[in-house]
């Protein structure tokens, strides 16, 4: 990073590079964390959270990767929270897709924060997630759940449920998301990726959220907003595999339409069929 000087005329302010208020006496900028010096273009100490990134210089600014992560006020901020009784799990299961390359950690109100290992080299996707958690502008938001239903609506494994564009607080804007943790995990165990659809979960709804902040403008769920959803899908990661549907009327037998049908199955299969979701309409 190098110095940066705005004067217009006899105009001049103390807040320059990167908006950081400059101080007069030392000429250094204040970032919250840590001073940065801009005629040596360095951090003044280290990052107060420098043990989460083994491997890289406590100096370093947002992991060497300016162009795609921020640190806004020299230092990394979570957050991904994980709500609802089911989040232990669902933390679990987002652990096992970077299980190689990071150490995730979660406090008692669902907040997560992470420690890259050392020597660790970070999938494209993997640093989407850390990208989610670092941002402290967007609060990706996943409700967990045991249930095949959310607030009256269908789900297999998760849902995009919109986003909200804040008008005050700490943020710009804030998710909302349902998963499954337990459905996740048996799409997961059979096609033998382990944690990926949870991680598409994440960042799917993370994504949906930036879109919104850009915008400055709330979305509704798939149904209701799909532009944004179909962004936000389409930039996560994939999940673990396909998961298909069949529909049985009241004979038992499979059909195609809906208004018939009073039992649905959700299943994956690569060879052997494994039902992972059941609904019966009469229960």
């Amino acid at each position: 990073m190098a110095a940066q000087h705005s004067r217009y005329g006899d105009y001049s302010t103390r807040y320059r590079f990167n908006g950081k208020e400059q101080d007069e006496a030392t000429g250094f900028y204040y970032y919250g964390a840590r001073y940065y010096a801009p005629s040596l273009s360095r951090w003044l100490s280290i990052d107060p959270l420098a043990e989460k990134y083994q491997g890289f210089s406590p100096y370093n600014y947002t992991l060497n990767n300016p162009i795609n992560l921020v640190a806004p006020d020299g230092r990394s901020v979570e957050d991904i929270v994980i709500k609802g009784k089911e989040k232990k799990k669902a933390f679990a299961e987002l652990q096992k897709a970077v299980k190689n390359s990071v150490q995730l950690k979660m406090d008692e109100s669902g907040l997560l924060s992470y420690k890259i290992k050392k020597g660790a080299v970070l999938s494209y996707y993997q640093q989407k997630l850390l990208t989610a958690i670092d941002d402290n502008c967007v609060l990706t938001v996943l409700n967990t759940t045991k249930k095949s239903t959310y607030k009256g609506g269908l789900f297999v494994g998760g849902a995009f449920l919109g986003n909200t564009v804040m008008k005050d607080g700490d943020y710009d804007v804030a998710t909302n998301h349902v998963v499954n943790p337990y459905v996740t995990e048996a799409i997961d165990s059979y096609y033998k990726n382990p944690g990926a659809t949870m991680l598409h979960e994440a960042v799917e709804s993370y994504r949906g959220g930036v879109a919104s902040q850009e915008s400055g403008v709330s979305a509704g769920n798939a149904n209701v907003s799909p532009d944004v959803y179909d962004n936000a899908h389409n930039g996560a990661p994939p999940q673990g595999g396909n998961v298909y549907r069949r529909l049985y009327n009241k004979n038992g037998d499979i059909i195609q339409n809906e208004e018939n049908a009073v039992k649905a199955e959700w299943y994956v299969q690569q060879g052997d069929v494994k039902v992972i979701q059941t609904i019966n309409a009469n229960k």
